[in-house]
This record gives C-alpha cells, structure tokens and sequence, in this order.
C-alpha cells in the first residue's frame, strides 16, 4: 500500500502544477495519451471563460512527491476532465496513476463532491485504467452511472490481406472507385510541418467543416487556433487531400512517440461521392509508416461511420463515462 494523500490546486495554483511538475509525471508515464501532456492542458486551460476554474488533483507521497494528477475544470457546478470534449483519451498522469490505492482515492475525491451537489461528467476514461475501474467500483454505490463507450485505433502498417474477405472486397472497391474518378486529375497529399502550415491548414479544415459533423466540438475556431498556435507544429498536423488543387478533405491529429491521434475531420460536400476521407486516411497511414509510427487511432466510435472505421480491421478500445449529470436528467 502507497501511503499517500489528495491535494486540491485550483485557479493558478492549479495552472502552476501543469506549468512545472506536470511534464516530468508525464515524462514518467508510458500510458499517458498526448491529451495528458502539459502543453495540451494548458492551451485548453488559458482558454477557459472566467466563470471556469481549472483543477488538479494530486495524490501526493509523505515526502511530498507527486505520484499522480488528475487535470479537472468547474464551472458553476459541474466538474468535467480539463479539455472536454476534446479528450478522446481522459486519465490522471503520473508513475502511480494506475496503482489501485492511488486511483481509488481520485474517485472517492469525485464521489464526495457528487454527494455534495457537484455534476460529474468524466468521459471517454480508457476502461483498462486504474481509475475507470476504481470509477466503475464506486459507481456500484454511488449517485452516477458508469457507461460504456468505444474508441478506434489501427495498428500500422495497415494490411489489408488481414481483413475479412468482406471487408477487402469493401477496401479494393473503394480504392478502384477513387483511382477511377480521380484518374485524369492533379492529386496532391500534403502533411504539415510548420507552424503556419498548421494554422493555415487549420482554417482549410474549419471552411470544409459541415455542420453537425464534429458532434461535441462546437469550439470557435479562435480558439482552436490558439491551442494550436499553443502546442506547435511538433506536436500537432494538419494532413490534406487535394483535386486539381482543390482541397477535399482534410484531418488534424496529434503525435506521441509513435502514436498518433485525428481528432477532427472534414471533407468537401461537393466530393462526398468519391470518398475522399477515405483516400486522405490511406495516404495518412502510408505517410506515418514511413516514418516509423506504430499506431493511428480515429477517436471514438462515431455512430454513422463504424462502416468507416471497421473497414481497417481496427482494435476497438474500451473507454468509460463516469456521469451524474445524465442521471439526474434521466430521473
């Protein structure tokens, strides 16, 4: 047993722990998602109206080290993972961030301010952490639900040969449909690389964006801007898929290590009959095994497009919601 205790930082206290001891706990934590990592948090933090206040949670040694944090946000009275919606990934960070003992004490902490009148509303909580199973346990008995959700990753190289024979069939009908209606037009694949390739192919991605496209992300694109312009270049891309110079479709991702994350998608209403999201996603996946990277995950399980994500042969993973708030509204 870890002998430990939680802290409570809030407002700038809050800001100064992801500012100094957040990078070295997710130095430390190979399970950590690039949504754990310090630059995100604080670029989703500096963006927050007055009326919100960011939160960390922090399980801390005897000797006063921090052995992992929980990044929160409350406005008014609901408490909700710092960075939602955007967060396909929501975990504390940190050496011990999945040790039981530690892991219970985040959801005791979250459970005692649900009893206190305080909405929880923890998503998209990988269900194979400590805290999603210290969140189910105390769910048993607690004033919210738990509720199960599911998010895609694919494993690279992609392999076709190793789908169902339904599913290749799918994926070389949709390759011969594109390279057909494509086959006499200039087609270009690009990937940034700069800060002001991100941000200009950014607003490409915005302008192509349908309404109810991306369910949860009516974020104004200032504010994405800023956390991009936040996070750099590094860390962030923008990938896009042109005919005859005309940009189609495009995606935004994130990188850690050898793992990347598209959190936005978009493709042109007027190319929607060639399927160019699925040209740009086999273009992607070639670009980022060429250059080493093991893994492409496409975010949660959208209803609409599992016909999307299942053609990949992909490895659905578990995630969790932690709720009072659609408890309270379903009473």
């Amino acid at each position: 047993m870890i002998r430990h205790s939680l802290r409570e930082h809030t407002g700038a206290d809050a800001l100064a722990v992801l500012d100094r001891q957040w990078r070295e706990l997710y130095a430390e934590d190979d399970r950590a998602s690039y949504f754990q990592s310090p630059d995100w948090l604080l670029a989703w933090a500096r963006q927050l109206p007055e009326t919100a206040t960011p939160i960390v949670l922090a399980a801390t040694s005897t000797t006063g080290r921090i052995l992992a944090a929980l990044a929160l946000v409350r406005h008014d009275n609901n408490v909700t993972a710092l960075s939602a919606p955007h967060a396909a990934y929501v975990r504390p960070v940190g050496p011990h961030a999945d040790t039981p003992a530690v892991a219970a004490t985040f959801a005791f902490h979250l459970l005692l301010l649900s009893q206190n009148g305080v909405n929880i509303d923890l998503s998209d909580v990988p269900a194979t952490s400590g805290l999603a199973h210290a969140l189910a346990d105390v769910g048993d008995d607690s004033a919210w639900q738990c509720s199960p959700d599911t998010a895609t990753a694919l494993e690279l190289p992609l392999a076709p040969a190793s789908l169902s024979r339904s599913a290749q069939r799918e994926h070389t009908r949709l390759q011969r449909t594109w390279h057909r209606l494509v086959a006499d037009q200039d087609l270009a694949y690009t990937r940034s690389r700069h800060i002001r390739d991100l941000l200009a192919g950014f607003d490409v991605l915005n302008r192509l964006h349908q309404p109810g496209q991306w369910p949860g992300h009516a974020t104004p694109a200032q504010q994405w801007r800023a956390v991009l312009n936040h996070i750099g270049a590094a860390d962030a891309f923008v990938a896009t898929l042109s005919v005859d110079r005309t940009i189609v479709a495009a995606q935004l991702g994130v990188i850690r290590g050898r793992h990347c994350t598209v959190l936005l998608s978009a493709l042109a209403f007027t190319a929607r009959h060639l399927g160019p999201d699925h040209a740009l996603l086999r273009h992607l996946a070639r670009d980022l095994t060429d250059e080493g990277f093991t893994a492409l995950t496409l975010g949660r399980a959208v209803h609409g497009r599992h016909t999307y994500q299942h053609q990949r042969q992909p490895v659905w993973a578990s995630t969790l919601t932690a709720s009072s708030i659609r408890l309270a509204q379903a009473v």
